[in-house]
């Protein structure tokens, strides 16, 4: 791909004037700020300061005329050609400039009767998204946007690099309604080599010409060239040929015919029919419509409107008017006297005026190898023009390399749309398939620009194409078809509703309003939809609101076609048919009855509320979808009676032909470069994270984009400022929040930007999202960095943590790599998890615990024991940042399992030196020992990895840090320490000669990853059993704290319901309030005796042979929190509503109640955790659907995080855990031949703290 990517606006313009002509004198005046905004160099303000003007000088003086045929007068291309010399001439010459200017006039084409949704403008103006490069932006690094370009903007790059050293005094003319490319930068013409090489150019006359397929030669014009490129020749770059003759719009058979020399070539498609025979397609050398009038030449066209082209031109045409008055005041007829009086400027030019045609008169008069054509001699004017254009030499200059585009209807548009961009997702370096991918290619087209959909639910076509649009629809849907345009549309609701937007596939859709009246907007497949404003003084100008023509019509209907053959894309007599219609209800009383001139258009007024009443396309919609099922006279009836097609019927209708005259181009302009400035931005994605809404960022624009744009290894996509610009904004709102120490907006937007990472590069085939694990993707020295973090003066380390504008996160770089990505997200996610510790512990930054009483003696052992813990409802609602971002709320048991309470803690004092740790993993049924590990501590560095949740011991570690026997600080900063310090004022021995040991033991008789919280109680056992030892009084509510901050310390980050289940005795309701320092409060129940037994002979457990470890469903829990999509934070709110549901059922002693509670609580843990997450094995699923349809229970879920450990069930009443497992082995299923299943039993007590003797 070329590096030259739309960027020409940079260099030096060689063209003194530039100017673009427009059909008429009101969309001269509309285009000037697309000038402004994509021609040249201009401030955005500059219409402002000169309003009334038109001509724009750039900041590099070149003038920009911005001018329409004078008088309103259509002159032919020729005439205009002309005028716009004249003008341009009288401009520069009025700047005191002593040269004539070198000129580029660009015609903008007639009136788009084939193409109407370009009717306001031109197709000059159609709309292109296309890749721009731009000088890097100080502020955020970027150096690519995507813009909104168009053929005249697209024109004048080309032709500035084509013509970089053009002879000063030259003039080029050219058409800019249809797209050319000349392959870049190699195929600048050199005309000081022409020159060099004898040849006299000044009085020469160059045409453009491109190889082109005879079927789009056919419709243009065609030069023959002396020794033409024939499949023998082939041509590597640019040539000048003397032009043989000029075609004009040659049929096929004409073009084959033409041997001496030939007007066809053959080039190689590579396409085999057989083994030895490769096809060829047939070209022509196709007419640009680029014509370069050399110095020499271009005197001639001065000269011409000087003297016999004088009425062509504005100065011209006013003077004749005021010489033939001045002569018919002097004439002795009254009667031409008065003649004179009452003819007007402009009806003396519409008279006068002559019309010329660029190609047909002038190009044609031009000498060539052939001879000179005779031309019919209208008049002494055109006999004038042959004689003084005849000594001028016609050459062509052939660019084998360049292409053409005509996009001469709507479908045309479309097509090019979608194939022009169809290579967006191919590798770099792999061919085009076709001649328009390999043109949009060229140019960079892509498929969105300044483009903003944001719904709760999306389907948009990737082919699609979106372009300075903005959709909100947060609560409703979108959704977009196959090969659709979407363009300059601001569909949202200021009331803050929603509106369904449904758009069918190849559809064009331009020009909707902001307040869209309604609840949906559906456009049928295959339809054209155009809203454009009418001019106040229209003749429907019928109100005093702002009137609108809706333009809807088949992309495929033919326009002009006699008599029409479709109209809306249904049979034209099918229409009328049902629709009621006569030919009298669509035309006047014309010749020419077709789709041009027929008054289907409708015109409507806003409302007084401003809204605009669209409906009638629901009657179109049902027309197009059930037209050729319908049949007689009932179906009429049907379409006839349908509110929505008397609101078409019954409204002001024009035709295309008449829109042109009443269409507000002005209007229609401001109306683009108000989306342009407000539309994207409008959409503040940021504002759910600033503002701690529990809503989602709609980010879906960014990633619509990535998806939709051209990416190469020279253009990464985190160059591109719609990408670089949001990753700046969010880092500004992390450090703004940071120095505001509101830690929960910095951790939302940590987790924002690894979210919006990971989908990028999903967007772009490389699924990461499911791999990401902090603890592998996060190495020693990310780990010092995010220490800082935690600590007061983290501030220092910003550079460290994000520069997006250098490209950095932490130690990774934004590129594609894999890897990198990977890093990127893992940095930012434990950076997420840091800022949730520091809302977790509050804003105090070390947790201050001090000694309230004397240590144990070391004859005595300290045993803390606690039973475990069965989730009832609302689990995950207590994990921060949940928690404490929305508010929680759990119902959980304490329970005994097979009469056993299976969590301990034991801690003693020793007289030996150090600390030993030691952790034991038990059987449940006889306590004998199943693992163990242990560790001796003697210096710091032995607690090292106190973070790892797989490190031996680290739960313990955790614990002794959290009550403070050391820091993470000197841990990493004074490895080789000595313990013996530390531990000897940990247990208050400091000021005794001897030294102090500790020897801590824990004890489980669940197995590992049970579910049944019992790493979290049994941490809240360790910190009891140490905290009693040491001298330090904790309460529970004290340990439901502590257990949270081991849990980040240990980086699991769970929540606070295992401790609140197990530590507190009996039947619970835990909470926590939406505040951002997480506070829980503990509400204990009372059950009956008789509650309370029946609950404990219907509850059973069963453990799936499966362990699992909370930490990765975890993982994607909080997540798909901080994506805050609607059917997540929906489910968090039923999980709050589900805990004081199962509690009220417990209360009320309605156990079939609780049953559907925890089978509800169970469908919402996957939602919540994702069925992608592996939250729920197919044995289980399979085992719980057979309970279910035996009516062997009526509710139950996986303890805790789900996807193993223990099954809680609710038996159904009358049921026992031995007959239901007999009859589950007989199912002979091989998992559930793995299953152990144990009794449960309600235990009131909790947390026991006991002194023993050695």
């Amino acid at each position: 791909m070329s590096d030259n990517i739309a960027a020409y606006h940079s260099k030096q313009c060689p063209f003194d004037v530039i100017v673009i002509t427009s059909p008429d004198e009101k969309s001269a005046l509309a285009v000037r700020e697309l000038i402004i905004s994509s021609c040249g160099q201009f401030p955005s303000n500059y219409l402002e300061e000169n309003a009334s003007t038109s001509v724009l000088e750039s900041k590099d003086g070149t003038l920009y005329i911005s001018t329409s045929d004078p008088y309103g007068v259509r002159m032919g291309s020729g005439g205009g050609t002309i005028a716009a010399l004249a003008e341009a001439d009288h401009e520069f010459l009025k700047r005191n400039c002593t040269k004539l200017p070198t000129v580029l006039i660009c015609h903008a084409g007639g009136e788009s009767s084939r193409s109407p949704t370009q009717i306001a403008l031109g197709k000059a103006w159609t709309s292109l998204p296309v890749v721009f490069r731009h000088e890097r932006d100080e502020l955020t690094g970027a150096s690519f946007s995507t813009r909104v370009s168009n053929p005249t903007s697209l024109l004048i790059d080309s032709l500035s690099v084509l013509f970089e050293n053009v002879p000063k005094g030259s003039v080029i003319v050219a058409a800019s309604d249809v797209l050319l490319s000349f392959g870049g930068e190699e195929n600048r013409l050199n005309f000081d080599d022409i020159e060099k090489n004898g040849d006299n150019i000044n009085n020469r006359v160059i045409g453009i010409s491109v190889p082109a397929p005879l079927e789009t030669a056919k419709n243009h014009g065609v030069f023959v060239v002396e020794s033409g490129c024939s499949s023998n020749e082939r041509l590597e770059k640019w040539e000048m040929r003397p032009t043989h003759r000029v075609l004009q719009k040659p049929s096929r058979k004409e073009m084959l015919e033409i041997v001496e020399p030939p007007c066809t070539f053959q080039h190689s498609n590579g396409t085999t029919e057989s083994e030895n025979e490769v096809s060829a397609e047939h070209l022509a050398w196709i007419d640009t419509g680029v014509i370069t009038f050399l110095p020499g030449a271009a005197a001639t066209l001065r000269e011409l409107s000087r003297s016999s082209l004088k009425l062509c031109t504005w100065q011209g045409i006013k003077q004749m008017h005021e010489d033939s008055r001045s002569f018919m005041d002097q004439s002795k007829s009254s009667r031409a006297k008065r003649r004179s009086e009452a003819l007007s400027l402009v009806q003396f030019a519409k008279l006068h005026a002559p019309k010329i045609c660029l190609y047909s008169d002038i190009l044609h008069s031009l000498r060539t190898t052939a001879g000179n054509r005779e031309l019919p001699v209208h008049d002494d004017v055109m006999s004038t023009i042959q004689k003084a254009l005849s000594e001028l030499e016609l050459v062509t200059c052939v660019i084998p390399s360049g292409s053409f585009i005509h996009l001469g209807t709507s479908g045309e548009l479309l097509d090019f749309l979608s194939l022009g961009t169809s290579g967006i997702n191919r590798n770099e370096g792999q061919d085009a398939t076709s001649n328009v991918e390999a043109f949009g290619r060229s140019i960079f087209l892509t498929r969105r620009a300044l483009a903003c959909l944001t719904s709760n639910e999306s389907n948009v076509i990737q082919s699609s194409v979106v372009l300075n649009t903005c959709v909100r629809s947060n609560n409703s849907n979108i959704a977009i078809g196959c090969d659709s345009l979407i363009e300059h549309s601001m569909v949202q609701q200021d009331n803050g509703l929603s509106i369904a937007f449904e758009v069918g596939d190849r559809c064009l859709v331009s020009g909707l309003r902001p307040n869209i009246k309604g609840s949906s907007l559906r456009v049928p497949s295959g339809i054209c939809l155009q809203v454009l404003p009418l001019t106040s003084s229209g003749l429907h100008a019928t109100s005093a609101n702002r009137a609108f023509a809706c333009l809807c019509f088949g992309v495929d209907d033919e326009i002009k076609a006699v008599p029409p053959k479709t109209v809306f894309g249904v049979d034209f007599k099918r229409f009328l048919q049902l629709a009621g219609l006569e030919d009298s209800d669509l035309w006047d009383d014309v010749d020419k009855r077709m789709i041009w001139n027929a008054k289907i258009i409708p015109v409507f007024h806003e409302d007084d509320e401003m809204k605009l009443d669209l409906s009638f396309l629901e009657w179109i919609h049902f027309l197009v979808d059930n037209s050729k099922a319908a049949e007689g006279e009932t179906a009429s009836m049907y379409y006839k009676s349908m509110p929505e097609f008397q609101q078409w019927k019954n409204s002001p209708r024009l035709s295309i032909s008449e829109l042109r005259d009443h269409v507000n181009p002005e209007a229609e302009v401001l109306h683009r470069k108000s989306i342009m400035c407000n539309g994207v931005q409008c959409n503040k994605p940021l504002l759910a994270v600033t503002e701690r809404r529990n809503e989602p960022c709609n980010l879906d624009y960014i990633l619509d984009f990535v998806s939709n744009t051209f990416s190469t290894k020279n253009i990464l996509l985190w160059e591109f400022s719609e990408v670089r610009s949001f990753l700046c904004e969010l880092e500004r709102v992390i450090w703004r929040s940071a120095e505001e120490r509101c830690f929960d907006i910095v951790g939302r937007g940590f987790m924002t930007m690894s979210l919006l990472l990971s989908d990028i590069n999903d967007s772009l085939n490389k699924p990461i999202s499911t791999d990401i694990d902090l603890d592998t993707s996060v190495n020693h020295h990310d780990y010092a960095v995010l220490a800082s973090l935690s600590g007061p003066f983290w501030r220092r380390s910003k550079s460290e943590l994000l520069s997006i504008k250098d490209g950095k996160i932490g130690p990774y770089a934004l590129s594609f790599n894999r890897s990198d990505i990977l890093g990127c997200c893992a940095f930012l996610e434990k950076a997420a998890s840091f800022m949730v510790g520091r809302c977790v512990r509050g804003n105090d930054l070390q947790v201050q615990i001090s000694a309230s009483a004397k240590p144990i003696t070391p004859d005595t052992t300290v045993v803390a024991s606690a039973p475990s813990r069965i989730d009832l409802s609302g689990g995950w609602t207590d994990t921060p940042p949940i928690s404490f971002e929305h508010g929680g709320r759990v119902a959980c048991l304490a329970v005994t399992v097979d009469e056993r309470r299976p969590l301990q803690a034991r801690c003693c004092l020793t007289r030996s030196k150090g600390i030993l740790l030691r952790t034991e993993s038990r059987a449940l049924m006889d306590g004998e020992l199943v693992s163990s590990s242990e560790v001796r501590i003697e210096r710091l560095q032995d607690m090292k990895d106190y973070n790892d949740p797989l490190g031996e011991c680290s739960l313990l570690k955790c614990a002794l840090i959290y009550l403070g026997l050391t820091t993470a600080h000197d841990i990493s900063a004074y490895p080789s320490h000595c313990i013996q310090p530390y531990l000897n004022n940990f247990c208050q021995r400091e000021k005794l000669e001897s030294d102090v040991g500790l020897e801590i033991v824990s004890v489980s008789l669940l197995p590992t990853g049970s579910g049944m919280g019992g790493s979290s109680i049994l941490g809240g056992c360790i910190v009891a059993a140490i905290a009693r030892c040491i001298g330090v009084t904790l309460n529970k509510d004290n340990l439901v704290h502590a257990v949270l901050m081991l849990e980040q310390m240990l980086t699991t980050g769970g929540g606070w319901q295992d401790q609140i289940g197990g530590l507190f005795g009996g039947l619970k309701l835990g909470t926590s309030d939406a505040d951002i320092v997480l506070k829980t409060n503990i509400l204990q129940y009372n059950l009956t005796s008789e509650v309370r037994d029946e609950l404990s002979r219907r509850l059973a457990l069963v453990f799936t042979g499966k362990p699992r470890l909370a930490k990765g469903i975890l993982q994607n829990v909080l997540r798909r929190w901080a994506r805050r999509n609607s059917d997540i934070v929906r489910t968090v709110h039923e999980l709050v509503c589900g805990a004081s549901e199962a509690v009220d059922s417990l209360m009320k002693g309605d156990l079939n109640r609780l049953g559907s509670c925890m089978s509800s609580y169970w469908e919402h843990k996957k939602i919540m955790a994702g069925l992608e997450s592996g939250v729920e094995p197919d044995f289980v699923k399979s085992l719980l659907t057979l309970l279910y349809s035996r009516g062997d229970v009526v509710g139950g879920t996986l303890c805790g995080a789900g996807g193993g450990g223990f099954l809680v069930l609710l038996l159904a009443e009358g049921k026992t855990m031995e007959e239901i497992k007999l009859r589950v082995d007989e199912e002979g299923v091989d998992e559930y031949s793995s299953l152990s299943w144990h009794s449960c039993a309600i235990d009131e007590v909790g947390l026991t703290v006991e002194l023993t003797e050695q």
